[in-house]
């Protein structure tokens, strides 16, 4: 089992662990551990939160957990004090008071999920289901949790809090940004998921890892502000995934956009966008997932790994929206090849709705960007010409013409 602590509470010259996590793998699941109260002190902790609740302002539940959580034992002792409440130790304290701080002002049950960085999404089906959880750790991906919802107000009341925490929330309330910018997507306060956001991503990150040029990225920049259709090529642990995470922080936040992944990668910028999942086990959900969601205009389709058995769905999806998507192939012409050969069987001419192709070497590099130009009915052969080109020698990427930049001066 692997054991990790989540919440340290530093306290005058001690520390506390207050939660921590252990994970099972035998079983696949995630183990939270906070606090446990005696019966005598499950009693002061109701009685101080049934005290604090009307007590909280709103400049209590904004602040960061350091400054909230003294506010938290600021109420509590004065509380405790006038209810003749005492011989409180400080453990006893820092124990019952981030039990208050998590119910009144963090995410309940699931404030430690929130504070473990290598916890990428957080979901619950509803009142009676477990929290599910997915790790950055592909040994674990995803796994089921000790916690679940005792009742519905509980379920209620967190999803209501977070919304109210949102600092932008769409038209029907039913999903926003979180201050720490995790994507929050409810139904009707019955179930919630949270994608949250990853450190170490964006344009910025790319570049200064040398994954890309500073022009190349623009290119792509350009090939996005003018919807045209993207797609990611590489070998098997090249970073596709990572890549469309990362180049994706370049779409507007005006634009809707449809991801549809097999695995919860991608955090949605705005609340513009619409995020689902497909597992790999869920053969043709991806279809009928687009179909769902293109009875609204889309600007944007992001689809995480084209598979073996997504010839219809690809098809579908080159005539229907722009779109950024991935798949296993080790170079442009290689996935040309695949696409249009035996399994997809996908015509030459429909792969020309493709507008670039960029590929990606084992470094996690981009090591070309291919422009799709024509199909050549005479030939059966797609025109392209290649606009950056890595240099073997010195490993820069190296910018060739291109007829999609001229055409855009």
């Amino acid at each position: 089992m692997e054991e990790k602590s989540l919440i340290l509470l530093k306290w005058g010259n001690k520390e506390f662990n207050i939660a921590s996590r252990h994970i099972d793998p035998k079983i696949n699941t995630y183990f939270v551990d906070e606090p446990e109260l005696s019966s005598e002190e499950h009693q002061i902790f109701l009685k101080l939160k049934g005290a604090l609740k009307d007590k909280l302002t709103r400049e209590d539940v904004t602040k960061d957990f350091r400054s909230a959580f003294s506010s938290i034992l600021k109420h509590m002792r004065k509380t405790a004090k006038a209810k003749g409440i005492g011989g409180l130790t400080d453990y006893d304290e820092a124990r019952i008071g981030y039990l208050l701080y998590r119910d009144l002002i963090g995410f309940d049950i699931i404030h430690s999920l929130m504070a473990d960085p290598e916890i990428r999404f957080i979901s619950c089906d509803g009142l009676g289901s477990p929290v599910y959880v997915y790790h950055e750790n592909p040994k674990y991906r995803f796994l089921k949790t000790n916690l679940k919802f005792k009742s519905q107000q509980q379920l209620g009341s967190l999803i209501w809090r977070m919304l109210h925490l949102c600092k932008e929330k769409d038209s029907d309330k039913l999903k926003g940004i979180l201050p720490d910018g995790s994507f929050l997507t409810t139904d009707n306060y019955f179930r919630f998921s949270i994608r949250k956001k990853m450190d170490a991503f964006g344009p910025e990150y790319l570049i200064q890892s040398n994954k890309i040029s500073t022009n190349a990225l623009a290119y792509i920049l350009a090939l996005i502000n003018n919807k045209k259709s993207i797609m990611i090529v590489g070998p098997k642990l090249s970073g596709k995934s990572s890549f469309i995470k990362n180049i994706t922080t370049l779409i507007p936040k005006e634009f809707r956009v449809v991801s549809i992944e097999n695995e919860p990668n991608i955090v949605p910028r705005s609340v513009n966008w619409s995020a689902r999942v497909s597992t790999v086990e869920q053969k043709g959900k991806k279809l009928k997932l687009l179909k769902q969601e293109l009875h609204k205009k889309t600007d944007y389709l992001i689809v995480d790994e084209i598979g073996e058995d997504d010839a219809g769905f690809l098809i579908y999806l080159l005539n229907s929206q722009p779109a950024i998507l991935s798949f296993t192939a080790g170079s442009p012409d290689s996935a040309i090849y695949k696409l249009s050969g035996h399994g997809f069987n996908i015509p030459k001419s429909a792969l020309t709705k493709i507008d670039a192709i960029v590929s990606l070497n084992l470094k996690r590099q981009v090591e070309e960007i291919m422009e799709v130009l024509a199909y050549d009915r005479g030939t059966n052969e797609i025109d392209a010409q290649v606009v950056f080109q890595r240099n073997s020698k010195t490993g820069k990427l190296e910018q060739k013409s291109s007829r999609f930049v001229q055409s855009v001066r």
